[in-house]
């Protein structure tokens, strides 16, 4: 199973090209597929730390708010993502299915 067909956090690994953020982009994406929010919380954190400005992580923390049942700062967060990413056809489809 390739990271198109995994989808939600898995999809920011592309954008990503440090080992120590894939590291964590993986370590979000385990934790929440074994439903630990508080691990995947700590996980995108860290990734971010490491690089403010990259879009792919700022919708991975989007997906984990969702997952946590944050819905108005996951869609804040894709929006944020959308200005540092305008072409990120991940943004762009969880704004629009967030926003209908």
């Amino acid at each position: 199973e390739g990271i198109k067909e995994r989808g939600g956090v898995w999809q920011a690994l592309p954008h990503v090209h440090t080992a120590d953020i894939v590291r964590h982009v993986c370590g979000t994406a385990a934790a929440l597929e074994k439903g630990d929010m508080a691990l995947a919380q700590l996980e995108i954190e860290w990734a971010i730390a490491l690089h403010k400005d990259n879009h792919a992580l700022l919708c991975a923390k989007g997906e984990v708010m969702l997952a946590c049942g944050n819905k108005g700062e996951a869609v804040a967060l894709f929006q944020e993502a959308l200005v540092h990413g305008p072409g990120s056809e991940w943004c762009k489809t969880r704004l629009k299915e967030l926003t209908r």
